[in-house]
Order: C-alpha cells, then sequence, then structure tokens
C-alpha cells in the first residue's frame, strides 16, 4: 500500500468536508480510491470530517425549514443523505452466513432499527448471493457426476 502524507491526509478531511465523494478526493490526492478506503488515517479524517458537514447540513436543513424553505431544506437532506441509516453486515462466505444475515435483517426491520426500504435492498442482495453460490454448486455437482458416467461408461 503506498505511503500516505499528513499533508494527503489533511486534503482529503478538507475535502471531504466540503462534501466531495471518494472517487473526487483520490483523484486529488492522486491514489487508488481503494488506497483511500484502507487506510486507516484517511478512513478516520473522512467520517470524522464528513460527520462534521453532516451536522452542519443538519443545522441548516433545520433553519430553512424553520424560515419556510422546505424545498431546499429537502433537496439538503436527500443530497446529503441525512436520514439515511448507517447499517454495515460483514460480506457472506456461505449460504449459511447469507441466510443468518438475512434472519437479522428481518429483526432489525422489525425493531425499527432499518427501514423497510433498506432491508428489502439488503435482502435481494443476500438473495443473489445465495443463487450465485447454488449456481456454482450445482454446475461443481454436474460435472462431477459428467465425469463419473464418462469413467464408469465411456464416451459415447
Amino acid at each position: 500500500m503506498p505511503s500516505i502524507t499528513q499533508e494527503q491526509i489533511l486534503q482529503a478531511g478538507e475535502l471531504a468536508g466540503t462534501g466531495y465523494n471518494n472517487v473526487s478526493i483520490a483523484q486529488v490526492l492522486e491514489i487508488s480510491t481503494s488506497t483511500l478506503r484502507n487506510n486507516k488515517s484517511l478512513k478516520s479524517v473522512l467520517l470524522k470530517n464528513r460527520a462534521t458537514l453532516k451536522e452542519k447540513i443538519s443545522k441548516a436543513v433545520i433553519k430553512n425549514v424553520e424560515d419556510g424553505e422546505t424545498t431546499t431544506a429537502l433537496s439538503l437532506a436527500k443530497r446529503y443523505s441525512l436520514f439515511s441509516t448507517d447499517y454495515t453486515l460483514s460480506r457472506p462466505k456461505t449460504t449459511k452466513q447469507a441466510l443468518a444475515q438475512i434472519t437479522k435483517i428481518n429483526q432489525d426491520t422489525a425493531s425499527g432499527e432499518i427501514p423497510i426500504e433498506l432491508a428489502q435492498f439488503l435482502i435481494k442482495n443476500a438473495l443473489s448471493f445465495i443463487k450465485a453460490l447454488e449456481t456454482v454448486d450445482h454446475n461443481e455437482r454436474l460435472e462431477r457426476i459428467e465425469k463419473l458416467i464418462e469413467e464408469r461408461y465411456g464416451e459415447h
């Protein structure tokens, strides 16, 4: 992983604090987006400065609502996902893990921790993962069956 300078960390924080996304920040810093995501110092400053930006925007949204500027307030809230839910799941490696995640998502939706729309999206992704694993498994089984048939009966 390339070494990151303190100057790059500060610059990344400033950019994140003004609303730049990871792709734009990586381009300005002339580093890859994976370096940006994986470097602990960069990740920390991005999260901190984005949280500060979100707080400032939240206050501006409230002020706009109080001043009757609801269109501007809604636009800002939507643009910066002010009312979105931070929800993370680890990447499943097996069907069993994906099914466990679906169970957790359903429980978290029922408890009100995550909105239904996010739950539907996450469950759809988990089900796609399960289908992909099943497809690979079926393909491997078919290949083994074909090999056994060929060994037992020879080619026809």
